[in-house]
């Protein structure tokens, strides 16, 4: 059984007084390959150009070099501007047509900046790339149920270009169907002192490689915590286990992600567990590798002194730094680190609670 994801492009072609324009939206891209409904997210991407000479846009609505490119969304919720080399010609609004649910369309409008576009082909095309974007509950692998419709607007002095090229391309997302062979009977976590314990259960597994936990305190943007084996072949019950070490304040989500052999995966439910801090927890270290700085969230209920380590992987101290950190959360932030060799780093953070330690890759 395949599963289709539709990605509508509309491609926008104009002619100025002088010279024939053609701009282009298109190559678009989705992954990963296949996708999860609902609860994946995805990699959407297009290339931006102009076929003929350069041109120079303007950031004055009043203008006749002034331009829109609009993206909407339907059941998927983008949570960021797009980035790319295209992307950095327009300034970026989100908006919403003011639905609920699953009718909900969120739609990111870019206006021109004061740039001008060069000359492409032969100059490099523009990338325009969407990142992390969920796929919403309620989202089926139906042709045309989820979508992303792009839109570029003429400038006022341009009449309409090439007619022939405006016209809707239709890509196709392909997805292999079926959820993967693992049946999974419970997923669930508890609190134990500081930490949660996350616990599922199997009845039976066929071809299954692994399960990644991930994490998030919005239910949004998620985060693996740890990776546990799977059995692979399996027709009796499997218990599984894995530690949160670090919950933040307030509502912490989990969920599995279950990968067969072949990196096909699906999604458990989502288990929330309120959480209330005592004594001192790192919530994150990040990011991972690093280059030149290291961030960590502390969450702590007072006061207290971290004394914060950075050593090799050989245990030679690099870094020293007591850092006073308040009641609640607070964020420590470590400098100046791209002048330590590319390897394995070990991050230890000392309070009078306890000692948290995390391998890092620079």
């Amino acid at each position: 059984m395949k599963r289709f994801l539709t990605l509508l492009l509309i491609t926008a072609f104009f002619q100025s007084s002088l010279v024939a324009q053609d701009f282009v939206l298109n190559n678009p891209a989705m992954t990963p390959n296949p996708g999860t409904f609902p609860g994946g997210t995805e990699t959407i991407s297009f290339d931006f150009y102009v076929a003929q000479a350069s041109y120079a846009f303007s950031n004055d609505p009043l203008s006749n070099n002034y331009s829109t490119l609009t993206f909407s969304f339907t059941k998927l919720n983008p949570p960021s501007a797009p980035t790319g080399t295209g992307a950095d010609l327009f300034d970026w609004v989100k908006t919403n047509n003011g639905g609920s649910g699953v009718n909900l369309v969120y739609t990111w409008t870019g206006t021109t900046k004061n740039v001008t576009m060069n000359l492409s082909p032969p100059g490099s095309k523009y990338k325009i790339t969407f990142t992390n974007v969920p796929i919403t509950a309620g989202a089926t692998p139906v042709e045309s149920d989820i979508k992303v419709a792009g839109q570029f607007t003429d400038p006022g002095i341009c009449t309409t270009g090439l007619t022939g090229n405006n016209y809707a391309v239709i890509a196709t997302y392909t997805a292999s169907g079926g959820a993967l062979p693992i049946r999974l009977l419970s997923f669930n976590g508890v609190k134990d002192a500081n930490k949660v314990q996350l616990k599922w259960q199997t009845s039976s597994e066929q071809n299954s490689k692994y399960f990644d936990v991930e994490f998030s305190d919005n239910a949004t943007q998620w985060t693996s915590i740890g990776r546990v084996n799977a059995a692979g072949n399996s027709t009796i019950q499997r218990d599984y286990i894995l530690t949160h070490n670090s919950p933040v304040n307030g509502v912490n989500y989990y969920r599995l992600k279950q990968v067969d052999i072949n990196a096909n995966f699906v999604y458990s439910n989502i288990v929330a567990i309120n959480f209330t801090i005592n004594g001192v927890n790192i919530n994150s270290v990040y990011p991972n590798p690093f280059v030149n700085q290291l961030k960590i969230n502390i969450s702590s209920d007072r006061n207290e002194v971290a004394r914060i380590q950075i050593s090799d992987n050989l245990g030679r101290v690099i870094r020293v730094l007591n850092a006073s950190i308040q009641k609640g959360v607070s964020s420590v932030m470590l400098d100046n680190l791209a002048v330590l060799l590319p390897g394995i780093y070990h991050v230890e953070v000392k309070t009078s609670y306890s000692t948290f330690k995390y391998k890092l890759t620079r």
